[in-house]
């Protein structure tokens, strides 16, 4: 993508101004240093706009501009083109907002990836398909790296990026199961993990990570590993931790009670205990069963 931005501005016939978004500025960059390397190559003058540590905040040929803003500049920005990095990360409101506002989009994004799954929100794009020219374009080969690189594969086998979803065609019954038990049973983590992963567009390792170390949980799954759910046990807190609560301090696990402790004062509530539905999931097939 940043190879191809001056190449675009040279073939135009008007001056452009593209406009660069991503979720921080270093999930990006690479968009702004390849720009500027194709500027480079192409033997383009250019002014460099940098910020006082370093970062390519814009790049200017003529009229001409490749701009980098964050997400919340850069959705109401007048421009001729919208270019977002990262996309499945910024979520669909925002790229809903963003297809709206702006006539020419580009959606760069990971399917599988450290980054988060971009499986469902390929399917978010679907319902634009009849009020938008949308082409999809698919590089299978890796732009760093050579394909099957093996430390590509260790990291894919290791944090399961590239699980699917799959199951049979009915639920069966609904159990718990331990962590321990799910991490010594790779195939049945990788269906259920699987679940996780296309059903939420933010997914990342830190989920796997807390799917086998998270405290207070409960794991339940269908027995034909097509629904699975992460519930945290809540409540029955001590004085201790209702007092720090009180005071302002953090109390992790306990979400609901800390909210009800801290901004309404129901100590009385503190002693209670519940479950609250942390992730809830089911393989494509069964969605919208009720």
């Amino acid at each position: 993508m940043g190879l191809s931005l001056p190449l675009l501005i040279e073939l135009s016939r008007f001056p452009l101004t593209v406009v660069v978004t991503s979720p921080t500025y270093w999930s990006g960059a690479e968009i702004m240093k390849f720009s500027e390397l194709s500027l480079n190559a192409l033997g383009k003058r250019y002014r460099r706009v940098t910020s006082k540590d370093g970062k390519i905040l814009s790049l200017e040929v003529g009229d001409s501009r490749i701009r980098w803003l964050p997400p919340e500049l850069a959705r109401d920005y007048h421009g001729d083109l919208i270019i977002v990095d990262e996309a499945a990360s910024l979520g669909k409101e925002f790229i809903d907002y963003v297809l709206r506002r702006w006539d020419k989009v580009a959606l760069v994004t990971t399917v599988h990836g450290y980054e988060g799954s971009g499986k469902i929100f390929l399917r978010f794009l679907d319902k634009y398909e009849g009020d938008h020219d949308i082409q999809r374009l698919k590089l299978d080969s890796p732009v760093r790296y050579s394909k099957g690189d093996p430390i590509e594969k260790f990291l894919y086998d290791t944090f399961l990026l590239d699980v699917e979803a799959d199951g049979e065609n009915h639920v069966g019954q609904v159990v718990e199961i331990s962590p321990d038990q799910l991490f010594h049973d790779e195939a049945k983590l990788r269906k259920v993990y699987g679940i996780l992963v296309t059903a939420h567009y933010r997914n990342s390792p830190d989920d796997l990570m807390m799917l086998g170390d998270f405290t207070f949980q409960k794991i339940f799954v269908a027995e034909t590993d097509v629904g699975v759910t992460q519930i945290v046990e809540e409540g029955d807190l001590t004085e201790e931790a209702v007092k720090s609560i009180l005071q302002g301090e953090e109390n992790l696990g306990h979400l609901i009670p800390h909210r009800l402790i801290k901004y309404w004062r129901a100590m009385e509530f503190s002693k209670f205990k519940g479950w609250r539905v942390m992730r809830i999931a089911v393989v494509p097939t069964f969605r919208a069963r009720g």
